[in-house]
């Protein structure tokens, strides 16, 4: 994003140093559902997981993938959207 001037060096720092406040679970992966995402909406597996895992755990998705964004509304899971 600072490549593309979309955020500055000190909005960068501040995302950081929020994001270490952010709780991460591990979870295995359920790759049958992590499939059926992928060849259903055209994604990455990554991108799968990460939905699958909000469904999974019913958690909000934080993405700046606007396609993520997209489908996350079609699966109903809340998007927690960045604003400046």
């Amino acid at each position: 994003m600072i490549n593309r001037n979309r955020i500055s060096i000190t909005d960068a720092k501040r995302v950081i140093q929020q994001f270490t406040t952010i709780a991460i679970r591990r979870t295995a992966i359920r790759m049958h559902e992590a499939i059926e995402l992928a060849g259903n909406y055209d994604l990455y597996a990554y991108d799968a997981y990460v939905l699958d895992c909000a469904m999974q755990y019913r958690t909000p998705l934080l993405s700046l993938d606007k396609k993520m964004g997209e489908i996350s509304k079609q699966l109903q899971i809340q998007l927690l959207e960045v604003t400046k």
